[in-house]
């Protein structure tokens, strides 16, 4: 939706690609019109999301990378340090999709 004329715009999955895992209600986006037809959509480098669904860490759990796989609010799985847990807020690559840190 325009924020300043409150028109809604249609944007084709196609142009979102992968970046729909990072997007959820409420975010903003820019959106490049030329002639009435959306061209592109800037995606943010990072997002900040909520981890909705982590197990717990094992203890001595360290013989590999030390990394669990958690779901975030908007549904998408990633793998993660151990410590992180269910409400934490993580920082995620939306390039890469790859945890890029804990948000305080």
């Amino acid at each position: 939706m325009d924020s300043t004329s409150y028109e809604t715009l249609s944007v084709s999955k196609d142009m979102v690609g992968e970046y729909i895992h990072f997007l959820k209600e409420g975010d903003t986006c820019l959106v490049m019109k030329f002639e009435e037809k959306i061209i592109n959509l800037k995606r943010n480098a990072s997002v900040e999301l909520k981890v909705i669904e982590a197990p717990p860490a094992v203890r001595g759990n360290t013989a590999n990378s030390a990394t669990k796989r958690v779901k975030v609010e908007t549904g998408y799985t990633l793998n993660v340090p151990l410590f992180i847990k269910i409400g934490d807020v993580i920082k995620i690559n939306t390039e890469l999709g790859d945890y890029s840190g804990k948000v305080n």
